[in-house]
């Protein structure tokens, strides 16, 4: 076989589950790829039945299993049948290895983000109980990984999980680190702050966190480390990248009516205005219970705005010796401990003088150097290859 370049086929997530940062990884991996000379297509599930009512709850979650299930299965078969001796297929959310069943005749691979969901239906999360049809979907997700035949993982801490579950992939498995898309970096502070001035309000001071309404990203403990400081920092909103509020929060804004009034919430944010929000915020707050790899860590300091996160793994791999670190729960026997231990962090990390806070965003700007996507794109043409050429 000749040594010509692969054609890669990227198998995307299904656009009305609105995972943002997997369809922002689909398309900065394409990209990336592309800029290196490889052919690249990207196909994923498209709303068929899910035209009636999208959504990723409700009678739009059951719509949306027939057009992941029954339509695209038809497409992807096509595809394949169509392909050529060097096309590779990539799946790049493990959340679609059921695909990899129809995989089995041609080269392929899967991204495996995280085994949270995994985890939960093994009931390794009581926080997070999962139904009988949640638990059969990551049976199905878990027999896809096994039938795989290459797996990559973003962080070491996946592959860790990946291979509790399923040891026998140890020989196909390793780790290929999250890429920083290109455009977070630093920008000019009157630019910034004009891309924002409508969302924050004029605010000159805020503290940011980013993140969606699953249960790890532990929305409810950034409301409680605010609240905690809000009396100290009257003057610094809170601004909450992400969808609106659930049920929790907003019991959390009813019992604490004052302090909603420091509280900005910014949904369907694109990735210009995040990266002027993390320029112009005091700090990135994120306090997760678990990540795959915590993608908001490295953009925050390749943008040049502190971190604050969770001192375990996979943060402390994707924070390094750059974020600043707080307990990974709260263990505390007394209610509020935990939340006023991590917010006296954040109140010193705030009160750093312009010294210590220049050294600070320079190591930041050095750690998120390292998540280059480029390379990143570099070691997936490394296994697309061996995956093409290895006898």
């Amino acid at each position: 076989m000749s040594d010509a370049p692969p054609k890669i086929i990227l198998v995307g997530n299904y656009e009305n589950d609105r995972q943002q940062s997997m369809l922002r990884f689909a398309e900065m991996l394409g990209s990336e790829l592309r800029k290196l000379g490889i052919e690249v297509e990207t196909i994923r599930p498209r709303p068929f039945f899910g035209l009636l009512k999208r959504g990723s709850t409700g009678l739009g979650k059951w719509l949306g299993y027939l057009d992941k299930f029954l339509v695209f299965p038809i497409e992807l078969k096509r595809v394949v049948a169509n392909a050529g001796s060097n096309t590779i297929v990539h799946i790049c959310d493990h959340s679609n290895a059921f695909y990899t069943r129809y995989l089995q005749k041609i080269p392929h691979l899967v991204t495996c983000n995280d085994l949270l969901a995994v985890r939960s239906a093994a009931g390794e999360f009581p926080q997070n109980p999962m139904g009988w049809t949640g638990k059969k979907l990551q049976q199905w997700i878990l027999r896809g990984l096994c039938g795989a035949r290459r797996i990559t993982c973003i962080s070491t801490a996946t592959r860790d999980d990946l291979l509790r579950f399923l040891p026998e992939k140890k020989s196909v498995c390793d780790v290929t680190l999250m890429g920083l898309n290109p455009c977070f970096t630093p920008m000019p502070k009157i630019a910034a702050l004009e891309k924002i001035r409508a969302l924050t309000g004029n605010a000159e001071s805020f503290v940011l966190h980013v993140g969606g309404n699953q249960w790890y990203k532990n929305r409810i403990g950034v409301l409680e480390i605010f609240a905690s400081l809000s009396s100290d920092i009257p003057d610094t909103k809170l601004v909450m990248v992400g969808p609106p509020h659930n049920a929790e929060m907003s019991d959390f804004f009813e019992k604490n009516p004052r302090l909603a009034a420091q509280i900005i919430t910014c949904s369907d944010v694109d990735n210009e205005t995040l990266r002027a929000l993390y320029f112009c915020a005091a700090l990135l707050l994120f306090p997760s219970l678990e990540e795959g790899f915590g993608w908001p860590i490295i953009e925050a300091q390749a943008c040049g705005c502190r971190v604050i996160t969770t001192g375990k793994l996979p943060m402390t791999e994707a924070g390094g010796d750059a974020a600043f670190y707080i307990a990974q729960t709260p263990r505390y026997s007394q209610p509020g401990v935990w939340a006023k231990t991590a917010a006296e962090e954040v109140r010193r990390i705030l009160a750093q003088d312009e010294t210590e806070r220049t050294e600070s965003i320079a190591r930041g700007l050095e750690n998120a150097a390292r998540f280059s996507a480029s390379e990143m794109a570099h070691r997936y043409v490394a296994i697309y290859r061996e995956l093409l050429y290895k006898p």
